[in-house]
């Protein structure tokens, strides 16, 4: 079984890369190729004019003609075209190909050290085709090219007076080696730039499959715990009740009691926990997407927060802040974390500001606490699931982990500004569509 499925991933890799170099390489390729008519026109125009050659305008105007449509009809039709970009990349340099072998065929062939283009068919193959098809494209070119042999045309300057260098085929050569190497640099530059920016791309996507990876983790974890301590502190509550019974009917020595009350209490504070750990981990998992009132968010955030903490809140900004579309009941348990945070962070006495920008475009929420800061270390782990900062049995580290959740989820972004000293500024961005 091993090594009949070894290979697999491998090749299905390969061509999901060549896949993808073909579909983004596509574009540019007709961008080059609309700078290669104009590039061939102005060439053609300077040689005929100022070197003063005497140019077969006609077929040479076919030839542009033929590419400018094609061009044309792949960028307005592109349903005329072969939905896999395979095929239509190797199409149109096939067609690119062959249409430098009408020119050069007409100009001089081999002759002509406009020849050398042919690479630069072969170099973009060899970038957006699976390897047999580049491998094919050399084939072709090479054919191509071995026929400019045969061509019987030849240019040679029919108007006295014109300008010509003191050797116009080291010249052409030249021009032609600026053009070819331009044109390369052109096209694998900005397929180049294409693919980083598909890879910060592809590693912010692999940064959040691991958070949601953490966050399925979590709420597992919850479950389980909760699952497997229920039936022993529920037996312990049992027992510790009729421990304190019999202790008051039969034990004279008050530490009984006491030892069995604070029994009962430790039972209740451990049930409360897991109940609290399993509601933040199953926070907002399932919860539809509706229409807010940002307006409305500061009364419905009462019951997220405890009066304490709600009190030293300053909400500005959102009177008139407009809609957002995400599951409210996420939204709220996140501003709340993070004020609650706030709250925390900041000493007593000290208001909380909790404020709303309203664009075009997204939400942004702003809450800044009035405490000592955190330095950058701290800064950078903010958000990992179960790391937190505050003292024993104040907090399990996942208030922050189930913001960032949230905010991914919806496709927004979470920013920390914090100076040591200073206090910090968590801003949370969220697009006004939120998440579909």
């Amino acid at each position: 079984m091993d090594a009949t499925f070894s290979g697999q991933p491998k090749n299905v890799e390969r061509s999901l890369v060549a896949g993808f170099f073909a579909a983004e390489g596509l574009p540019w390729l007709l961008q080059l190729r609309w700078l290669a008519v104009a590039g061939q026109f102005s060439t053609c125009l300077v040689v005929d004019r100022l070197f003063g050659y005497d140019l077969p305008w006609p077929v040479l105007g076919f030839f542009l003609f033929v590419t400018a449509s094609t061009n044309l009809v792949a960028m307005r039709f592109p349903r005329a075209f072969p939905a896999n970009p395979h095929l239509a990349c190797a199409g149109l340099l096939l067609q690119d190909t062959l249409v430098l072998s009408g020119m050069l065929w007409w100009t001089g062939g081999v002759r002509n050290p406009f020849a050398g283009f042919y690479l630069l068919h072969v170099v973009i193959a060899s970038v957006v085709l699976p390897r047999g098809w580049a491998w094919g494209m050399l084939a072709v070119s090479s054919l191509c090219l071995s026929g400019q042999f045969l061509s019987p045309y030849r240019l040679l300057p029919t108007r006295p007076g014109a300008w010509l260098p003191d050797d116009p085929s080291r010249a052409g050569l030249l021009v032609a080696l600026v053009l070819a190497g331009a044109s390369i640099a052109y096209f694998v530059g900005r397929l180049r730039a294409t693919v980083e920016r598909r890879d910060v791309e592809l590693a912010q996507a692999r940064r959040r499959s691991e958070r949601h990876e953490r966050f399925a983790a979590v709420a597992t974890l919850a479950a389980g715990v909760a699952h497997e301590l229920a039936t022993p502190l529920s037996t312990i509550a049992v027992v510790s009740a009729d421990f304190e019974r019999l202790a008051g009917a039969h034990c004279a020595n008050r530490e009984c009691i006491s030892d069995a009350q604070l029994i009962r209490a430790e039972v209740e504070r451990c049930r409360k926990v897991l109940e609290n750990l399993g509601n933040q981990a199953t926070a907002g998992i399932g919860d539809p997407v509706t229409s807010v009132e940002i307006q409305k968010i500061p009364e419905r955030l009462r019951p997220y927060l405890s009066p304490s903490n709600l009190a030293r809140l300053v909400f500005e900004g959102f009177s008139n802040a407009g809609q957002v579309v995400v599951p409210e009941p996420a939204l709220l348990q996140s501003l709340a974390a993070l004020a609650k945070n706030a709250c925390e962070a900041s000493p007593d006495g000290v208001k909380v500001r909790v404020s709303v920008r309203s664009g075009p475009l997204e939400i942004r929420f702003q809450v800044e606490d009035g405490g000592h800061g955190m330095p950058t270390e701290i800064v950078a782990r903010v958000g990992e699931p179960f790391f937190t900062t505050k003292g024993p049995g104040k907090g399990m580290g996942l208030g922050l982990f189930l913001v960032r959740t949230f905010v991914e989820r919806v496709q927004g972004s979470l920013e920390i500004d914090s100076i040591p000293g200073q206090g910090s500024v968590f801003r949370m961005s969220i697009p006004r569509e939120g998440s579909r």
